[in-house]
This record gives C-alpha cells, sequence and structure tokens, in this order.
C-alpha cells in the first residue's frame, strides 16, 4: 500500500482528513525545515551541504529500495512516499554534528530510510525515524567524528576539574572561553553551577561567562540545524501558522526542560537550584536557564522534530512535551552530550500512542481532539 493513495490522511482528525491530506502536509513539513539546511550551509561551508547531500540521498534510496523487497517478501507495510523520504533525510541532516563524516550521515541516511518502514506515523511505535537513527549511530560518533585541534584553552572544558571555593579565594574563576563551544561550556557547568550558584555571577563580573551573541549565529553548534535561532523560531512559527505542528509541544517541552534547571538538586543534596538562587535573585537563575535552553538542542528538538511524533490528543500533547523536557534534559546533563536529548524524544515517541486515547471529542463518538 502507498502512503499516497486518496484515503490515507496526515491527520486523525475528522475535520482535518478532507482538508490536509498527505503530501501537502510533507510539502509543508518540507518548506518548514528546507531554509535550516540552507543556513547550515552558509554557515558552516562546503562540508555541510556535503552531509546533507549525502544523508538525503542515502535515506531516500534506502527507504525506496526497503519497501520494495518488503513487497516482494510479501511483508505488508505502508511504503513512504518520496516526499516523506525527502523530509526525513533534511532533519537527519539537521540532528547531525558538524564535524561528523560522510560516513556517519551515509550510515544515518540509510538507518532513517530502513526505519521509515517500521517505526513512525502509520506504525504502533511512534519514533521518529531520523531520531533513532542518530541515537543508533551515536555510541560510534566519537569514531566517525574530524579530530578538532585541543588547546589549552579548550581542554580545560573538556573535564569537570576540582575547583576551590571561588569565592573564597577572590580569583578569576576562569580565563575567558569564549572560543569554546557553547553547548559543551553548557553540559559542563550546569552541575557545578548547580551546587556553586555564586560561580555565575562571578563569572559574570570577571568576563569569563560566554555571550549568548553566538546562539544568533553560532559558527560551533552542537548539530546542523542550531546554526540559528531565530531561523529555528521563525521556522517553527510558519509549521504553527499551517498547523503543522501544535504550540504545545514547543512551549510545555521548554517550561519542563526550565523545571528541571530550577528544581535538580542544589548544594549538598539538600536544596534546589532555585533555593540556592534565591539570594542572587531571579535575573541569574533566569539568565542560566537561558543558558541551557539556547545553548542546547531542546529549541530545535521541540519545535520542529518532535511535533511530527505527538500525539493526537490535547493532554497528551502537554504530556508528550513534558517527557522530553524532563528526560532529555537530565539524559543530557548525566551524558554531558547534546545527543542526550535523544533519549527524551525516542522515550515520548514510545508513549505517543497511547496518549492518544487520553481525552476523546465530545462531539464525534470515537473521534479525538486535533
Amino acid at each position: 500500500m502507498d502512503e499516497t493513495a486518496p484515503g490515507i490522511s496526515a491527520s486523525k482528525s475528522p475535520w482535518l482528513r478532507p482538508i490536509v491530506r498527505t503530501p501537502a502536509y510533507d510539502t509543508l513539513a518540507i518548506c518548514g525545515v528546507l531554509p535550516l539546511t540552507l543556513i547550515a550551509w552558509l554557515g558552516l561551508g562546503h562540508h555541510a551541504l556535503l552531509l546533507t547531500i549525502v544523508s538525503i540521498g542515502s535515506t531516500m534510496i534506502a527507504g525506496h529500495f526497503s519497501a520494495v523487497l518488503l513487497h516482494r517478501w510479501r511483508w505488508t507495510c505502508v511504503a513512504p512516499s518520496p516526499r516523506y523520504l525527502l523530509f526525513l533525510g533534511i532533519v537527519a541532516c539537521l540532528l547531525l554534528r558538524p564535524t561528523d563524516t560522510l560516513l556517519r550521515s551515509l550510515v544515518t541516511g540509510i538507518l532513517t530510510g530502513v526505519a521509515s518502514l517500521w517505526v513512525g506515523r502509520y506504525t504502533s511505535i511512534r519514533i521518529h525515524p531520523a531520531v533513532l537513527a542518530i541515537a543508533m549511530t551515536w555510541p560510534l560518533a566519537g569514531a566517525w567524528t574530524t579530530p578538532e585541534p585541543t588547546t589549552a584553552n579548550t581542554a580545560s572544558v573538556l573535564r569537570v576539574p576540582d575547583w576551590p571555593d571561588p569565592i573564597a579565594t577572590g580569583e578569576p574563576i576562569l580565563e575567558p572561553r569564549h572560543s569554546t563551544p557553547l553547548v559543551r561550556f553548557v553540559l559542563t557547568e550546569v552541575e557545578l553551577i548547580a551546587v556553586q550558584p555564586q560561580r555565575l555571577p562571578r563569572m559574570i563580573l570577571d568576563g569569563t561567562l560566554p555571550p549568548l551573541g553566538p546562539v544568533l549565529w553560532n559558527p560551533q553548534p552542537p548539530s546542523l540545524g542550531m546554526v540559528s535561532i531565530p531561523a529555528i523560531l521563525l521556522a517553527s512559527a510558519w509549521l504553527l501558522r499551517c498547523r503543522v505542528l501544535h504550540w504545545r509541544v514547543p512551549v510545555y517541552g521548554l517550561l519542563a526542560a526550565s523545571a528541571v534547571v530550577a528544581l535538580s538538586p542544589g548544594p549538598s543534596g539538600t536544596w534546589t537550584v532555585l533555593e540556592a538562587f534565591v539570594p542572587l535573585g531571579t535575573g541569574a537563575l533566569a539568565t542560566w536557564i537561558a543558558y541551557v535552553l539556547l545553548a542546547t538542542p531542546l529549541p530545535l528538538m521541540t519545535a520542529i522534530v518532535a511535533g511530527y511524533a505527538m500525539p493526537i490528543s490535547i493532554p497528551g500533547r502537554a504530556i508528550f512535551a513534558a517527557v522530553i523536557g524532563v528526560t532529555g534534559t537530565i539524559a543530557m546533563v548525566i551524558t554531558q552530550q547534546p545527543e542526550g536529548l535523544l533519549l527524551g524524544v525516542i522515550i515520548a515517541g514510545l508513549l505517543s500512542r497511547p496518549l492518544d486515547h487520553v481525552r476523546s471529542s465530545p462531539f464525534v463518538p470515537g473521534s479525538f481532539v486535533d
């Protein structure tokens, strides 16, 4: 069966079924994510272009031939359309690191194309195929990543040193590290500032806190899709206007991630970070939460990627987004890698189908609120 058949709709809502068909849905999704790849090419150069071409090409070829083989073996499946495979290939390349090699891009694209037949829409497991492929290649990402030159300034960020009390010594906490990738700085410092929140105002005073300016145009992003936060916001706003995505997923996801940062254990395991920041004012806490939200892939994952695996019911979408924000943020802090957020998206995808039935429509029996 082909998903472009007239009887198949991208939406399960009885009000949208005769309006938004699957091809139109995929076209809108491609128009929303394609500008992010163009920005990645402009910001990161020809290597990002090669990663994109390899990811898209391998995804479409693997998805097509996998569907052909399954049909020859008389297995029942929904053959993904070329538009859907193109969209998955673009999302897969947006989740790759800028330093990844073409080998990882190729393997990720093949896994994405094959996984599109088993997970995702129209299957019992609503996990985004591109997210699953990136997570499967994550353990080998170190072997497939171009090594970066290590200097004395960046080597101190790759480990968590045993610092003395910065308030007692009165010395500058660190040398300026503005050349360090912002996401690496955040994931390294998040536990230390949770224990010693006074470090944050000292970093601001000493000029050792990296500025948030690179977020507008980040030359060292954690993934190809994170070159520009304003571009992500504009793309998500357009997709929301076209009703491809729903506002509850990014809003509730970012709120849940903020709650995890604010309520994580504080000094001696007795206070939360929120309580520890009370003497310093809410501005210091808000500054640190902004660093965590903007420097990590949370905006890209919640505003663009996760929405394509969201449940149908409105309460289910809130729970779905909260699971991503809570589990994803905890996984990032534990693993000290931005890819830890993928774990939250996968867990939420496993819960997506059951969350469809959280609330039914009071107007149409057997339908769900969209």
